[in-house]
């Protein structure tokens, strides 16, 4: 755990964007806590000024909360899988773009996740993503 806090809060520091809200910060905390000794996870914002939470994966899956609650991802590959389907079947895909080194992990300040609409229209969201792993 001590491992993997002080890069998610590097995240929020090197960004220009303000800090993220305590509730935010306090989903991607918990979500760090429940990862075993070893496992790494990947945790994404939005690249706005909101700063939202609203990425998680692991070994086991993913979660995505971009226009309302969280929605469980399925992923099409081992871990960091970038691509990823919802409940409704329709494809979710992440790409990581060039990381930075983190002491604990690696940040990607540019990566984007692509979503496809109700009505087909392909959706991109960029967000900052910080990779890291449970000492």
């Amino acid at each position: 755990m001590r491992a993997l806090l002080p890069c998610l809060f590097l995240l929020s520091a090197c960004a220009t964007a303000p800090e993220p809200t305590q509730q935010r910060t306090t989903m991607a905390q918990n979500q760090a806590e429940q990862l075993a000794s070893g496992e790494c996870g990947l945790f994404g914002w939005t690249a706005d000024a909101r700063r939202a939470y609203v990425f998680f994966a692991n070994a086991e899956g993913a979660m995505l909360a971009l226009d309302g609650p969280e929605t469980a991802l399925t992923a099409q590959s081992k871990f960091p899988a970038l691509e990823y389907v919802d409940a409704d079947g329709r494809p979710v895909s992440l790409s990581l773009g060039r990381g930075e080194p983190l002491a604990g992990g690696t940040r990607y300040p540019s990566a984007r996740l692509a979503t496809k609409t109700e009505d087909g229209w392909d959706k991109i969201v960029p967000v900052a993503i910080v990779q890291s792993c449970q000492a």
